[in-house]
């Protein structure tokens, strides 16, 4: 039985969220003894979707009335203070791991953000006989916060050296690792694995949120987040070829901060009553299955679960051709892949729209695909990309250390 600790920032619904809790979940039914710790105060939807024998810890700390001050003062420059960010952007990695990491494990995962990564990479020479992995779940040439934190890119690139295993979930975001911070010696790549019969037997269940569907119904799960995932252009297509005359309806599963402006952006475009925001969903999976689409208009991604998912749900996808979609969809051999572009979002909907016999071709390949992103060989396939013994123990006598 080995003792496993996962960091997290956060445990809100997303899709690197779900994938700590299939992780910490599959060492649990492994039979090893899981923690997870978390910096945030989070919705307790994705708690609970933690095995019972994984413990739970939050660091969480209130926001004084001080801070609280200080925080409006700064709302018009958009920057909010919360005391677990203090403490780690403003001290040691060395002070940051005695603090939070007391007792000994024989594993340890920096499971997602530069915070945990921080926190981490401070372990002191004497905490010999652990495993220790960071994971790298997005474009880092594309994402801007996978550094804060750090004083500077050398900082950051040293504490990724002091992991035993860095992984990266597809080979385009090894790629943009190592060009954006530098080759760390110790990467390795490993796709993000899903439990399939779970996700089939979820889709099954009714959707909490009623979505009005035309005869061609287009669906977008995904973190509201414009910037990123794109989510005005799919609105704009929907309504554009709604106005042509072809019978559409989109729904957009997921919260975020940009939720209110979306709102808004269909409201002015007078489309509500085929276009709907379903808001969070703990299960997306009941939208992904009645819908005719799944459209992924990301501007850049590391392994994004809603294509996986929609090829385990049997729903055709189109995606933009960006890291991560790629590679699961294998070139558009499972999916159709356009450039990130506007006009060509529009017209790859207006493809699936107008031919049916499109649609069939993707979903008669959606299942072989799935088969291989299965979970059942999650386990397996981690523990193969494990350092060995000698391996670990000659990155602990390289740093001896905790210095940034």
């Amino acid at each position: 039985m080995k003792r496993v600790l996962f960091l997290v920032p956060s445990l809100s619904v997303g899709g690197m969220e779900r994938m700590l809790v299939l992780y910490a979940n599959l060492f649990a039914q492994n039979g090893d003894d899981v923690t997870v710790l978390n910096f945030s105060f989070d919705d307790p939807a994705m708690i609970s979707e933690l095995d019972e024998r994984v413990r739970y810890r939050s660091a969480y700390q209130p926001v004084p009335n001080l801070l609280r001050w200080f925080a409006r003062g700064q709302k018009e420059g958009g920057f909010r203070l919360l005391p677990w960010k203090q403490w780690i952007r403003f001290h040691r990695p060395a002070y940051l791991y005695r603090k939070y990491i007391q007792e000994p494990y024989d594993l340890e995962i920096a499971f997602y953000g530069a915070y945990a990564l921080k926190i981490l990479s401070g372990y002191p020479a004497d905490r010999k006989g652990t495993t220790r992995l960071a994971w790298v779940h997005s474009d880092f040439q594309m994402e801007t916060g996978y550094r804060k934190g750090f004083a500077s890119r050398d900082a950051l690139l040293y504490a990724y050296r002091r992991m035993d295993r860095v992984v990266c979930v597809s080979n385009r975001a090894k790629e943009s690792f190592c060009k954006a911070v530098g080759d760390p010696g110790n990467l390795a790549v490993l796709y993000n694995m899903l439990p399939v019969e779970e996700i089939r037997r979820k889709a099954e269940e009714p959707p909490t949120v009623r979505v009005p569907k035309a005869s061609f119904h287009v669906v977008m799960v995904a973190r509201l987040c414009d910037s990123v995932k794109g989510q005005s252009r799919l609105i704009r297509a929907v309504q554009v070829l709604h106005e042509k005359g072809i019978d559409i309806s989109a729904a957009l599963v997921g919260g975020g901060s940009d939720e209110a402006m979306l709102r808004a952006l269909i409201e002015s475009l007078d489309a509500g009553s085929y276009l709907t925001i379903t808001g969070m969903q703990s299960n997306p999976y009941p939208y992904l299955k009645e819908a005719d689409l799944l459209v992924c208009a990301s501007h850049y991604e590391g392994f994004p679960l809603n294509v996986a998912e929609a090829l385990i749900a049997g729903t055709p996808v189109l995606s933009t051709d960006c890291t991560g979609p790629t590679e699961i969809l294998e070139n558009g051999t499972y999916g159709m892949l356009v450039p990130d572009d506007d006009r060509a979002i529009l017209e790859g909907i207006r493809s699936f729209a107008t031919d049916p016999s499109l649609s069939e071709r993707y979903r008669a390949r959606a299942a072989k695909r799935a088969s291989e992103l299965d979970a059942a060989h999650g386990m397996e396939r981690l523990l193969s990309i494990l350092p060995k013994e000698e391996e670990r123990e000659s990155t602990e006598d390289q740093h001896h250390h905790s210095d940034l």
